[in-house]
Order: C-alpha cells, then structure tokens, then sequence
C-alpha cells in the first residue's frame, strides 16, 4: 500500500474551544450526505449519537432509494471527536 510519493504534512497547531466539534470522514459519508445534514447532526448533542445518526443515514442513502439525495454505495468510516472542557 502507498507509494514512495506518499507523504504526511503537518500545519500548525489551533486550539479548540469547548463546543468545537472536529470530524474525519471517508468519503463513504460525503458522497452521501449534504454538508448542511452533516452539521445539522454534529453540531448538537453528544458524540456517539451523533456519529450513529450519520452511519444511519449515509447507509440509507448507499441504498438509493431517493433518487432526490446523494447517493453511492462505498465504506464508511468516521470520528467525531469534541472536547471534554
């Protein structure tokens, strides 16, 4: 796996605020779900539902069935994480 072009760039260290909430997805979840859906769920209530909510959905959607939202069957992996301050 990988190549010898492969490499990891670090930027510069931020600080999060209490209700700051950082999410890393694969596309697995962005190519079926709208940006506006995704904050809609993250930006409120604790994390683990939160990141149960998103899995439910984007696997509805993987199903396409609504021909009205995105829709492609791929992996789905994500963490949300929100720091405890």
């Amino acid at each position: 796996m990988g190549s010898n072009d492969m490499r990891i760039e670090i930027g510069p260290r931020f600080p999060l605020a209490p209700r700051d909430t950082l999410l890393l997805a694969s596309d697995g979840l962005f190519d079926n779900m709208l940006q506006d859906e995704i904050i809609e769920i993250i930006r409120k209530g604790p994390v683990g539902p939160a990141v149960a909510e998103l899995w439910k959905l984007a696997r509805q959607r993987m199903d396409g069935t609504d021909k009205e939202k995105p829709s492609k069957p791929d992996d789905f992996s994500a963490i949300l994480f929100r720091p405890n301050r």
